[in-house]
């Protein structure tokens, strides 16, 4: 996944903030709900996503892509 496409994360995933000097964990918080959330960037085994208005890291192994479905229009029932 890139950054600007969507990801989906199940509800009880944990995020986590990390320190820029040495990357040590500084917050963490766990999402209430299943939802969709953008992906801003990618770092190592993590994605940094938006979350309630804030960058949280998500471990990639815990967030799923989000894949658009084009309607199929040739299988409508015009006959209504």
């Amino acid at each position: 996944m890139n950054s600007g496409d969507l990801t989906w994360l199940p509800s009880d995933v944990t995020l986590l903030k990390f320190d820029d000097a040495d990357g040590m964990v500084t917050q963490h918080t766990t999402t209430s709900e299943p939802s969709n959330y953008l992906i801003l960037g990618e770092a190592k085994s993590y994605y940094l996503v938006l979350y309630e208005g804030e960058r949280w890291y998500a471990r990639k192994i815990d967030t799923f892509e989000t894949i658009k479905k084009e309607p199929n229009y040739d299988k409508i029932n015009r006959n209504l």
